[in-house]
């Protein structure tokens, strides 16, 4: 692929921020690099490894994957906006993620953070939108499996997915929920529920911000002046 010899010939001319690995990184360490600036490659040459399928890629395959989410991490402009929505994830969602969502949303959950924060590259928006997407189908199913309505989304389903790592991520739309909820008249709570949720990070994100910004918030029509205003 095109990508290969691109991606190889500005790593050794110093052009890539490419952190070469003998190993599989976890997702919590590709986040930490992505968050700096930085993303791996990971060169599987154990015998072990060889002979190891990482879900549905051999050693080859999993390298070529790594060169290319290298050259999306960079490509057209988009550094600086993954590096941002990363940083984002690591600072103000990751907390809440450690915290709560990880044991309240189940091995579904687990999975789409998994591949929301190390597996993908790509304009800042989109990524804000499949994260969020993500979030509220988590939401939505904790919902519906609390208010004891197995018929539409089983534990089974979350015993199943506890033995797969970051090669899966689950579909997301709130429009395969949204006729459970409406039916146990549960859609308004979890509007009112995510609502709360989403303007807690954001809050959050914002007090990050000028924390380690200060006077980041000052600027007249900036988002979150008003909040600098008041204090």
């Amino acid at each position: 692929p095109e990508h290969v010899s691109v991606c190889l010939a500005n790593y050794y001319a110093g052009l890539r921020p490419l952190v070469l690995l003998w190993r599989v990184p976890s997702s919590e360490e590709v986040l930490n690099m992505l968050a700096s600036g930085h993303r791996c490659v990971s060169a599987l040459i154990s015998e072990q490894a060889l002979h190891t399928v990482y879900g549905h890629r051999d050693c080859l395959e999993m390298l070529l994957h790594d060169m290319a989410h290298m050259e999306h991490f960079v490509d057209e402009g988009r550094y600086w906006q993954q590096v941002g929505f990363f940083e984002f994830l690591r600072s103000t969602v990751a907390p809440m993620h450690e915290g709560q969502w990880l044991v309240a949303y189940g091995n579904r959950w687990r999975l789409s953070w998994r591949y929301v924060s190390s597996d993908m590259n790509t304009v800042a928006n989109h990524m804000l939108q499949v994260f969020q997407a993500q979030l509220m189908v988590a939401k939505a199913r904790a919902i519906v499996l609390g208010a004891g309505l197995q018929g539409t989304c089983e534990d089974p389903e979350d015993i199943a997915l506890s033995s797969f790592q970051s090669d899966v991520f689950p579909r997301a739309s709130i429009s395969d929920w949204r006729p459970a909820l409406l039916e146990a008249g549960l859609l308004d709570k979890f509007e009112a529920d995510f609502a709360e949720e989403w303007g807690q990070l954001i809050e959050s994100h914002i007090a990050d911000a000028g924390r380690r910004f200060p006077g980041i918030w000052a600027a007249e029509g900036v988002l979150g002046g008003a909040h600098g205003a008041e204090g």
